[in-house]
């Protein structure tokens, strides 16, 4: 595991994901210079934030280590699971809100993701109406 190897793939994720770093700092709870360290390879990230990176970027977590997947088709759901890869969305075309919103679902265990698309599903419809598929009373 070379330190130089590990931040520099740290680097390339955060730039080809769109995010700058201070939103992956946040996500995170460093500061914007620790996470910095990590990318210039001064400081080594723990395992658990190179785990809370491989949630944050949608990589498995031995990409950020400087090995590569065996089966290049699976991608990792922000929740660990493997899945077949779809139609890419390229998180770069979103704007900050929506890229914030994003690295901080990922960070969610399943159980609070549900939580959270339940509100979020509550509160449009409260909002925008009745869902499609139900009728008024």
């Amino acid at each position: 595991m070379d330190r130089k190897e590990i931040a520099r793939n740290i680097k390339r994720m955060r730039e080809n994901s769109g995010y700058t770093q201070q939103q992956v700092a946040d996500v995170l709870n460093v500061d914007r210079s620790t996470y910095a360290y990590y990318e210039l390879g001064k400081i080594l990230p723990s395992i658990e934030t190179i785990y809370a990176l491989s949630r944050v970027f949608n990589v498995h977590y031995s990409e950020l280590l400087g090995g590569e997947r065996k089966d290049r088709k699976k991608l990792m759901d922000s929740g660990g699971r493997d899945y077949q890869k779809a139609a890419p969305i390229n998180v770069y075309e979103l704007n900050k809100d929506e890229k914030t919103l994003i690295m901080h679902f990922r960070m969610l265990s399943q159980e609070a993701k549900d939580d959270v698309l339940q509100q979020i599903g509550e509160n449009v419809s409260e909002r925008y109406g009745r869902r499609k598929g139900t009728t008024e009373e």
